[in-house]
């Protein structure tokens, strides 16, 4: 994940990344539960940041809504192999009640919605930016 928002990569080392904006969510952060995702979304299409109405706690929101195809895990019960969406929110403890929440959730918004290498848009993406 240090890589993901700009940490090093070490030098030889290539991710074996999907072609297309996925999410695998697991059980948790220990190695054997994270042997088996308990729920994924391939294809993503769209991420977007969602706000709450009032205004004093915008700077804190973290919730991101993500459209896209489900996986065929048992969570996603009738949803299986089907789009649709499901909103996260990422655990942003690390940062305390003073961190800036929203600039870290619109980092995971971009790394969810942003081209791949492999898509057509990525070069025309990348060279508007």
């Amino acid at each position: 994940m240090s890589t993901l928002f700009g940490g090093k990569e070490p030098e030889g080392l290539k991710p074996n990344l999907p072609l297309k904006p996925s999410i695998f969510m697991y059980a948790g952060q220990k190695p054997k539960e994270r042997k088996k995702p308990l729920l994924t979304v391939t294809d993503v299409t769209q991420a977007f940041a969602v706000y709450p109405e009032r205004p004093e706690l915008i700077p804190r929101s973290t919730l991101i809504k993500v459209e896209g195809t489900f996986g065929d895990e048992d969570m996603a019960m009738t949803m299986k192999s089907r789009e649709g969406w499901i909103l996260i929110m990422p655990s942003l403890e690390h940062l305390g009640p003073t961190g800036n929440h929203s600039a870290e959730m619109l980092k995971w918004v971009i790394g969810v919605s942003s081209p791949s290498p492999g898509d057509d848009c990525a070069n025309t993406w990348a060279s508007s930016s």
